[in-house]
């Protein structure tokens, strides 16, 4: 492992050298600390701060009864999420420029004593995390006694962008025997920052005469849950008169009880000190056979070691009100020698407690869980999702390709979903700036997960495929596109040239249906701009859910809540059917802003070409529309849409799963 650079430190001193980031490969490692107990006691100054605040943060250790000794010392573990950015991608510390931003200091203050310093990306159990920074300060010259002190200081940085409690932990290394034993840690709370943004959402379907719940919550500029809200707030749009509304004491989030009396469309809107677009909402004059619920089926937590922050299905449920969800943490880690892929992946115990997760927050009819992993393969990213709470997530080094992991799952009872279709991740200079002090410069490699469409295929097994993500759009190949990696600057991603894309796989003839997530990796599911999955199913519950996937009765937005039906002679998006001749279509989207255009696009199977069969532009809030389709070979048609006004910077666009028509 090439470590960082390593320097002794007088009293005093400030380290005087920057080190490299690690790029070894991971290694299965014993545990860094052993049982046993010790008092020193590790405080945080300040150990209250709101999130992203900038400041210096002390980790201050007062050495405990039997001192420490000369070549013993300390392992001072700031939680990951003070080097992370908004982004997933690490943020830089540096011990070159004590004025510059994310300046690490080590110092102790009895005379004669120095430490000797080191950082690197190894856990207290021996595992490598891209963004965990270990400090590791031994002592030299002289024996530290008890009430010495170490002050391990992050200089000019940001605070952690996730709200919530935690600490920096402490293992103390007393004798110099290179046995670290726990100390006690430093405990430290983060505010949210005061609200920015608002969500509003409602049920896609309703019955005239029943009521609904219409939720509404308030984040701050880093989607943390924001505490309280004083400005006035109303929702417009269900009536003559607005609602006035009240936020929750703690959390901003409201619940208001709406009852709908004439069967069509209604459009929430939040207005007043915050605006925000609710989805539609579809009013039926009886209770329909199906409805369409909402869900995010790619989102990583702390679990994912390039993850940070808990309460994913909490967040999920109350925070942006999704009906279905699924934590897919990368596969995990066994500890096999085998293993030669960066150290992102979850443990067993990790396992154990989402699979508990899944079956605490199921409530059918109001909430449905779902078990998922995320298999990294280098035939492609695949999330995992099954059907019941039996299954295992296959580390990647045992299943090394996709048809493995197919052989290793049942059709019927787990179905695999590939994203981020054609990335290249890194080979971008491009500054990305997150807060106030985190420049990050994205160079680096320039390889990725390119799908391979000519590869074998298992329709019963990958029945879908993710056409968007925070990172991006993987319909088709286009650097210029509004959507691409490499315009989305989520991380430093590029699109690769080739047929690796969503249109790519139909042009193959893979009959593959569509949805969307988010690939949040900061346990913030659901959230208006990264991608929301939608299925069409006859009630919330887990099987209906996963048959409504299965089936391919489902579509892809980028987060806003647009509704969406599409047909061809009889058949629903993501069905087969026969039709010969000219075949009557039907398309209808209703969106929670202006549409800037809709349309149905076709592919030439001859030609590999994609066409545009019927275009509508600025059709306003509610398009009801009918197309002609000539079905005199076999024929695929895909419904897309895009919003006049963008969601938290983001184009909004909406993808339906295809029909296929055969004479």
């Amino acid at each position: 492992m090439r470590r960082l650079a390593c320097v002794i430190l007088a009293c005093g001193a400030i380290i005087s050298r920057s080190y490299p980031q690690d790029v070894s490969v991971f290694s299965p490692r014993a545990a860094r600390i052993v049982e046993g107990t010790n008092t020193s006691r590790a405080t945080l100054y300040p150990d209250t701060m709101t999130a992203a605040a900038i400041g210096d943060y002390s980790a201050l250790i007062a050495i405990g009864k039997v001192g420490i000794a000369i070549g013993g010392g300390l392992l001072v573990d700031f939680p990951k999420a003070w080097f992370t950015n908004p982004l997933p991608l690490v943020k830089p510390m540096q011990t070159g420029d004590p004025a510059g931003p994310h300046f690490l200091e080590c110092r102790t203050y009895r005379e004669g004593a120095s430490l000797e310093v080191s950082v690197d990306h190894r856990n207290f159990d021996g595992s490598i995390e891209r963004f965990r920074h270990v400090v590791k300060a031994i002592v030299r010259g002289h024996a530290l006694f008890e009430g010495d002190t170490i002050r391990v200081s992050l200089k000019h940085t940001t605070a952690p962008i996730i709200s919530g409690a935690d600490a920096v932990r402490v293992a103390v290394d007393a004798a110099g025997d290179g046995r670290f034993v726990l100390a006690a840690p430093a405990p430290y709370v983060v505010h949210p920052g005061p609200a920015v943004s608002a969500l509003i959402v409602a049920p896609s379907d309703a019955v005239v005469g029943q009521a609904l719940e219409l939720h509404v919550s308030l984040f701050d500029r880093f989607y943390n849950l924001a505490e309280g809200f004083s400005g006035e707030l109303a929702i417009a749009g269900l009536g003559p008169e607005a609602i006035p509304l009240t936020m929750g004491v703690g959390r901003a989030i409201a619940k208001v009880s709406w009852t709908p009396g004439d069967a069509g469309y209604a459009f929430p809107e939040l207005t007043g000190a915050l605006h925000a677009f609710g989805g539609p909402v579809r009013v039926h004059a009886t209770p329909p056979a199906r409805r369409v619920y909402w869900g995010d089926l790619h989102s990583h937590s702390d679990a994912s070691k390039d993850g940070i922050g808990t309460g994913e299905y909490a967040f999920a449920r109350e925070a942006t009100r999704l009906d279905f969800y699924a934590s897919t943490e990368h596969g995990i880690d066994d500890g096999s020698v085998e293993r030669v892929a960066p150290g992102d992946s979850i443990s067993p115990s990790e396992w154990d407690t989402n699979i508990e997760n899944v079956k605490r927050f199921y409530e059918p009819g109001r909430f449905v869980s779902l078990l998922g992993y995320e298999c990294s393969l280098p035939s492609g990213h695949h999330n995992v999702i099954y059907r019941g709470l039996e299954g295992r997530p296959w580390p990647e080094h045992r299943v090394k390709s996709v048809e493995r992991l197919w052989e290793l799952l049942v059709a019927g009872d787990a179905i695999t979903i590939p994203h981020h279709l054609g990335i290249l991740w890194g080979g971008r200079d491009t500054p990305v700036t997150g807060p106030e002090l985190q420049p990050i410069i994205t160079g680096g490699g320039v390889g990725g997960p390119k799908l391979d469409w000519t590869r074998e295929h298992h329709a019963a097994l990958r029945p879908l495929r993710e056409i968007y993500s925070a990172h991006g759009q993987s319909e088709f190949f286009d650097r210029g596109d509004a959507l691409a990696y490499e315009s989305v600057k989520y991380t430093g991603a590029r699109s690769a040239e080739g047929p690796h894309y969503a249109r790519d796989a139909w042009a193959a003839g893979l009959p593959m249906g569509v949805i969307a997530s988010s690939d949040d990796h900061q346990a913030h599911p659901g959230l208006p701009h990264n991608g929301l999955a939608a299925v069409v199913a006859p009630e919330l519950t887990r099987d209906a859910v996963f048959d409504a996937l299965r089936n391919r009765r489902s579509y892809g937005t980028t987060g806003a809540r647009i509704l969406m039906e599409f047909s061809a002679g009889g058949f629903e998006m993501g069905r087969e059917g026969k039709a010969s001749g000219a075949v009557l279509g039907r398309a209808v989207v209703a969106a929670p802003s202006p549409i800037a255009y809709a349309e149905v696009l076709r592919l030439d199977a001859d030609a590999k070409e994609w066409k545009s069969l019927a275009r509508w532009e600025h059709p306003g809030r509610l398009m009801e529309q009918n197309f002609t389709v000539n079905v005199a070979a076999p024929t695929m048609i895909y419904l897309r849409a895009e919003l006049e006004d963008q969601t938290n910077g983001r184009i909004a666009r909406a993808w339906s799963s295809p029909i296929w028509l055969a004479p």
